[in-house]
């Protein structure tokens, strides 16, 4: 029999299961081959006894595995060798089984099976616990103090902390830095400008302890000038709450406010990311009005002005301070900013135009007239030839200089005697300034002014005069007021340096121009594009359904709603109305695969015959009487159907085009367009100015306009004003809900009657449910084409971002009554409605 294996394992497990599986199948094999020993030695003895038996005991030597054995004796011997050597291994097993159902702890088993099921479960226990304690969302802090404190003597996990995004772990009695705890892919947006190659950044405060918080109504001006040219974000260490940034530009002691945003701010370090750009001249700072942490010492000082007004356009400070702010710019691409600075005034000096470099000034905001005394007007002139521009009180005789500052005197570079009308003057000075910053425009006249908006002014001391150039004057100082006086330059080219060039230079610009602007015209595109539906009509505008005399119908109390429809396999159409109004007879124009607007009554059906092939048909609802009872009556016009030929095919189409939503009164609505009458033969929304607008723009016009409407008063037909038909259409329907791409609003003619305050406050309330209705869209005010509302209209506008300002005061709009485009004065207002649009949008997004 083979050696059984007795040197176990003593881990319970597997192992040892197959080592007694081993033993118990070498005692078996013994056991056989020791019955066949015997049945040999059985023969063998049985040599001389009968046949029969003889057999008998011949077969007995033959074990059950086939091995014969020499005599029947010779099996048994062995059988019971095999078997004595098989007791005694298995006695040695059973004693080693018996040991091994005994744990270390003493406990002892009922058998080998029963401990290793136990001590199994008990691994399983011991690895579901461990497991559970493993998270894979560190446990976070806010520092390594704070993990420190939490945990003294360690734990088992992993562990972050905020301020560094660190991970630690406990190893050997105390918290070990593993290093940054995620390394991800970086997200869209997530790199700060700081860490960019193209960013300047002059004083990287990042690191450095600051402990003291600014005041919240203090504003402190950092004492850093702005090296570098380009977008200006600011980097600092704030407290949570709001704060007003700003980017000041110093003007002798003042510190004029070029941009000012506010944001809200959490505590801690943080980029502001700013749309403030910088000249980078070495005279432009940042500024905060707001908590943000600072240190006693260490910078480079500030400028303090206490208890500022958030809203002011300059600060004078009142008083300066060691200290080193948290705040720091971070100047991106200022290599790009240099370089379009540098084509650009390559490109001015190659076309000679005319520049305004101070701005234009509006002089309808001019109406307070000055002293007849000598003015110097606190805004230094740039380099370049000076035309001055200057708003006369009245016609006068006077004189316009260019003088240049000293201290508290001026010295007369040039001076021009003139008679001046009243009005606006422009007057060529003749005189090249050189930018250095010292340099003045001053005036010996009524000049007209404003009180707030500007930076200022000198005036000539009592006991000084100026008879000539060269003449020295003193003056007294009144720059820390907001006076904005109507006059300023105009920086002419130098022509006789540039004359021989000209030819050259304009063909440079026409080449390049020709390269960058598209060929493409808006007006190329005679129809819309359009998409078809399972309706018969497609409808644009505010229809609804009505019966009208027992017929159901899709009516509009709207001049300027649209359907639309395609016909094939016929040569009549019929565009079916039910007369739903009053007073006169309504009319519609239609147009036919993009041919110009015809116009004929609703009660004349038919249209011009046409080929039997595909035909596109769109129909506008071009006049009603302006009185029609349109909002409570629901008087306009109401459509019943199109009929074609038998055989013929009706398909309502839609048009994809870019779709301006028009908001207001008897202009916009197109009232009194071809005549003085105010009804359906007068009045025309193809002739009106949304519509001329909207096809410059290739787009769809969306109408809602009321004759005698405005913000604070209801128009005719019972109409109520502006706030209450933006979510209604009539007095009993609600407006169903439309997407528009753009919102135009032209509404004030009629609210002559209201004080400025109401209606800046109703119109304030206009603009807010428009830019929550029809949020994200564009909206654009114009100013009523008679400058009615101007200045609270613009006021309403100024303050939001979402809302672009058209002026209208140059437009020279015709009118048959003084008040009402005429064909002419639409076509006026819609094309340059459309040019400011797409100024602002651009001619690709209305392709």
């Amino acid at each position: 029999m083979d050696k059984l294996i007795t040197n176990l394992d003593t881990n319970l497990g597997p192992v040892l299961r197959e080592q007694l599986d081993t033993n118990f199948q070498k005692i078996q094999n013994g056991v056989d081959g020791q019955s066949d020993t015997l049945n040999k030695q059985i023969e063998t003895m049985l040599g001389t006894v009968p046949l029969q038996d003889k057999n008998e005991v011949t077969q007995a030597r033959i074990d059950s595995n086939g091995v014969p054995y020499q005599t029947l004796k010779g099996r048994l011997d062995v059988n019971q060798s095999t078997a004595e050597t098989a007791l005694k291994e298995e006695r040695l097993t059973g004693a080693e089984v018996k040991s091994a159902r005994s744990n270390t702890s003493g406990k002892t088993y009922p058998s080998l099976a029963d401990r290793i099921n136990d001590e199994e479960a008990s691994l399983i226990n011991n690895m579901n616990t461990k497991i559970s304690q493993i998270s894979s969302v560190p446990e976070t802090f806010a520092n390594l103090s704070a993990l420190q404190s939490t945990y003294p003597n360690g734990k088992t996990g992993l562990f972050v902390t905020a301020d560094t995004g660190h991970k630690y772990i406990w190893a050997n009695g105390s918290w070990t830095d593993a290093g940054i705890y995620q390394s991800v892919g970086i997200a869209d947006g997530s790199i700060d400008s700081i860490k960019l190659k193209t960013t300047i950044v002059d004083h990287n405060k990042l690191g450095k302890t600051y402990t003291a918080t600014s005041g919240t109504t203090d504003l402190s001006i950092i004492n850093e000038p702005i090296s570098a040219p380009g977008i200006v974000n600011i980097v600092g260490k704030f407290l949570a709450g709001t704060v007003n940034l700003y980017l000041l530009k110093k003007i002798s002691d003042k510190y004029v406010v070029i941009n000012r945003i506010t944001r809200t701010v959490v505590d801690g370090w943080q980029t502001i990311f700013s749309d403030f750009y910088a000249e980078g001249n070495g005279d432009e700072y940042i500024a905060v009005l707001g908590k943000v942490y600072w240190s006693y010492s260490g910078g480079s000082g500030f400028y303090s002005v206490v208890s500022a007004v958030n809203t002011s356009t300059q600060f004078i400070p009142d008083k300066t301070a060691n200290g080193d702010f948290s705040l720091f710019t971070a100047i991106e691409n200022p290599k790009l900013s240099s370089v379009l600075n540098d084509r650009v005034e390559e490109i001015e000096a190659k076309i000679p135009i005319n520049q305004f470099k101070n701005g234009v000034k509006d002089f309808s905001k001019y109406t307070v007239a000055s002293a007849g005394t000598t003015y110097v007007f606190n805004e230094p002139l740039k380099q370049g030839n000076i035309i001055v521009h200057i708003d006369s009180n009245k016609s006068q005789n006077g004189s316009i200089l260019i003088v240049k500052k000293s201290g508290l005197s001026f010295t007369v570079m040039r001076k021009i005697d003139l008679a001046l009308s009243a009005g606006e003057n422009v007057v060529n000075m003749n005189y090249q300034a050189t930018g250095s910053g010292d340099e003045y425009i001053a005036s010996t006249a009524v000049v007209k002014y404003a009180y707030k908006g500007g930076f200022g002014f000198y005036q000539i001391s009592s006991g000084s005069t100026i008879n000539n150039e060269g003449d020295v004057f003193s003056v007294d100082d009144h720059t820390d007021v907001a006076t904005d006086f109507g006059v300023y330059p105009e920086y002419q080219s130098d022509l006789n340096k540039k004359i021989e060039n000209i030819s050259s230079s304009v063909k440079q610009v026409s080449d390049n121009l020709d390269s960058v602007t598209p060929k493409l015209s808006l007006t190329d595109y005679t129809m819309p594009k359009y998409s078809e539906i399972v309706d018969q009509v497609g409808f644009v505008g505010r229809w609804f359904d009505k019966t009208v005399n027992g017929v159901q119908t899709k009516t509009t109390i709207n001049q300027g709603s649209e359907l639309y429809f395609k016909v094939k396999n016929t040569t009549t159409i019929n565009v079916n109305f039910v007369l739903n109004s009053a007073l006169e007879t309504p009319y519609f124009a239609y147009s036919i695969d993009g041919s110009a607007m015809k116009r004929q009554l609703i009660t004349t059906a038919s249209l011009p015959a046409v080929t039997t092939d595909e035909h596109i048909v769109r129909v506008v609802i071009d006049g009603l009487n302006e009185h029609e009872d349109k909002w409570k009556g629901e008087k306009g016009v109401s459509f019943k159907n199109v009929t074609v030929d038998l055989g013929g095919t009706v398909t309502g189409v839609l048009p994809k085009n870019r779709k301006i939503m028009f908001f207001g009164d008897s202009i916009t609505e197109g009232i009194r367009v071809l005549s003085m009458d105010a009804n359906p033969n007068g009045n025309s929304a193809t002739g009106a100015w949304p519509f001329i607008a909207s096809e410059q723009l290739n787009s769809i016009s969306y109408r809602v306009g009321f004759g005698a409407s405005g913000v604070t008063t209801g128009g005719s037909g019972y109409v109520p004003p502006l706030l209450q038909n933006i979510d209604s259409m009539t007095a009993s329907k609600t407006t169903p809900y439309y997407e528009p791409d753009i919102v135009v609003v032209n509404i004030g003619t009629n609210d002559g009657k209201s004080t400025s305050s109401n209606f800046i406050t109703q119109f304030n309330t206009v603009l807010d449910r428009l830019s929550i209705k029809y949020s994200g869209t564009p909206i654009f005010v114009i100013l009523p084409f008679n400058g009615a509302k101007r200045s609270e209209i613009t006021t309403c506008v100024n303050s939001r971002s979402n809302v672009y300002l058209i002026d209208t005061v140059k437009w020279g709009v015709d009118t048959t009554d003084g008040v009402h485009p005429n064909q002419a004065g639409g076509i006026t207002a819609g094309n340059k409605t459309a040019d400011y649009i797409t100024s602002i949008l651009g001619k690709n997004y209305f392709i």
